[in-house]
């Protein structure tokens, strides 16, 4: 009967080593490649950063050098008066035209000049009338128009005639022209008003009126 033998033992194997000297010597290779690798380009940024720092002090001291020139020229006794004559000259004329509008601000809001007239028309102006036109010659106020109701055209004259700024003059209506087509394709009434000097008031004297 046959028999077969297994002669294969693996202690009988040479054994591996992780450690040895050729695989140290890859290993120790590497690093150094590695570390020369790192110092060059820590060398070469050094002198970028080296180089950069120094156009930056160039850029630097050649503005400094710019604005101490241009504050010496400023300082020239010369430059200094003509720019405050010109500053002087330009606050006078801004002190005018405020002093100006101080006063035209005054005197509106004392009740003159056509500004308060508007605004009084404005104000006091029924809603079914409109204005087309207002024209003031010699003291004299001219007002053109439409209404939609021609009966509010007396209530507004009498209070107008009350006012202290038409004092001076009588409004009266010269014209109420009746006309289609008005406002929503109604009727309307054309309207103009006249302005006339008033007359003075009857003087009494001794308890009696004057003839």
């Amino acid at each position: 009967m046959a028999q077969q033998i297994n002669l294969y033992s693996p202690i009988l194997l040479a054994p591996k080593r992780y450690f040895s000297a050729a695989t140290m010597a890859q290993a120790l290779g590497a690093l150094v490649a590695l570390l020369l690798a790192a110092g060059l380009w820590t060398a070469a940024s050094t002198a970028q950063l080296a180089r950069e720092m120094a156009a930056s002090a160039r850029f630097h001291d050649a503005e400094r050098a710019r604005l101490s020139a241009e504050l010496v020229g400023r300082a020239s006794p010369a430059r200094d008066t003509a720019a405050l004559e010109q500053a002087l000259a330009a606050e006078h004329r801004a002190l005018a035209e405020r002093r100006a509008l101080r006063d035209e601000l005054q005197r509106t809001a004392a009740g003159g000049g056509h500004a308060a007239l508007l605004v009084l028309l404005a104000r006091t102006l029924p809603e079914p009338l409109w204005l087309t036109e207002v024209h003031v010659a010699d003291g004299r106020l001219t007002v053109r128009g439409h209404a939609l109701r021609p009966e509010a055209l007396q209530p507004w004259l009498g209070r107008l005639d009350r006012e202290p700024l038409l004092a001076a003059q009588q409004l009266r209506l010269v014209q109420v022209e009746r006309q289609a087509g008005g406002a929503g394709g109604g009727e309307s009434w054309r309207f103009e008003i006249a302005g006339a000097p008033r007359a003075p008031a009857p003087e009494r004297l001794a308890g009696r009126e004057a003839p």
